[in-house]
């Protein structure tokens, strides 16, 4: 991307989440070389649509349809009007917006549409789905081959977690992949249980935990704790001893995210809390994934059942 757009591409650097869309501008500051865009696609379009005034945002009562289905046929009317094009598009966490209407999209924003044009998508369609399950690669290949002629290249190895961290998500997602790094005195991954509905039991190891790890050398910073639960449902919202800021807010001290939100993003250390099932693989594998050096899991006693039980089958 920095090399395109010092020789003076007009890049479009396109993503799903607005949490890593923030991070990746972030990124570009150091850098003094930023593309023409550099964020969220939906967001991007948003503003387009509200530009030339083509919806009355307050009348949306089914957001999910909007996005799905409306917010792109809006959207190749405001491009129209706007007359933007792109001289390449990039497309981070592609498998998030892999459906046909933001296809035509695509196809709009690029000169040479993209047939013609220049395009690059990077996205994991086997284990990062979470926020579009309907989709597979096989199906957009097959859709995108009927456009374009492009390359595929399928890269087979983990690059972010440590083998240790990939050893337990292929017990738990049921897979086996290997990874760059061959450093296995990291450390294992933990898990702590606690029973299903005892806060109190789970804010005690999970408060205990922290001042291990903080009182280990670990900088707050380096430490985020995921959920599967909005803040105000999870055990965070009860925390007392640490200061725990939202991933967005740019903070030094300790982050948290839902785990749908932090798809893209990772931390040194991540904490997993109010783990109540492993049966949505897809998701777990997002959870797992974001840690690049430690991983603490909190679990209730019947996931953990669940979760032996299932190791004992793979293996």
């Amino acid at each position: 991307v920095k090399e395109s757009v010092v020789a003076g591409e007009k890049v479009g650097f396109f993503c799903f989440n607005l949490k890593l869309a923030k991070e990746l501008n972030r990124h570009f500051a150091d850098y003094n070389i930023k593309p023409a865009y550099l964020g969220s696609l939906t967001y991007y379009l948003d503003s387009l649509v509200k530009k030339y005034n083509l919806k009355d945002y307050s009348k949306i009562t089914d957001y999910k349809r909007f996005y799905d289905d409306e917010l792109p046929i809006l959207a190749l009317d405001a491009i129209e009007k706007e007359k933007v094009k792109f001289s390449k598009i990039v497309l981070d966490e592609a498998q998030d917006l892999m459906k046909i209407n933001y296809l035509l999209v695509l196809d709009a924003l690029l000169e040479g549409g993209l047939k013609k044009g220049k395009w690059f998508f990077f996205g994991d369609f086997d284990y990062q789905t979470i926020n579009n399950r309907e989709i597979s690669f096989k199906t957009i290949e097959s859709i995108l081959e009927d456009e374009a002629s492009f390359a595929v290249f399928n890269l087979t190895k983990n690059c972010r977690n440590t083998p240790n961290i990939q050893k337990e998500m292929n017990k738990v997602i049921g897979i086996n992949i290997d990874t760059l790094s061959t450093n296995t005195s990291m450390p294992e991954v933990v898990y702590t249980q606690f029973e299903h509905g005892n806060l109190a039991q789970e804010l005690k190891l999970l408060e205990a935990k922290i001042t291990e790890l903080i009182a280990g050398g670990v900088k707050p910073k380096e430490i985020t704790i995921l959920s599967p639960f909005k803040k105000e449902n999870s055990v965070v919202s009860y925390i007392k001893k640490f200061v725990v800021d939202n991933v967005e807010d740019d903070t030094d001290n300790i982050s948290y995210s839902t785990i749908q939100g932090f798809k893209g993003l990772e931390n040194t250390v991540i904490i997993l809390v109010d783990i109540q099932t492993y049966n949505k693989p897809d998701l777990m594998y997002v959870a797992m994934s974001r840690a690049r050096s430690a991983l603490f899991v909190f679990e209730t006693t019947h996931a953990k059942e669940y979760r032996e039980k299932k190791f004992n089958s793979v293996e």
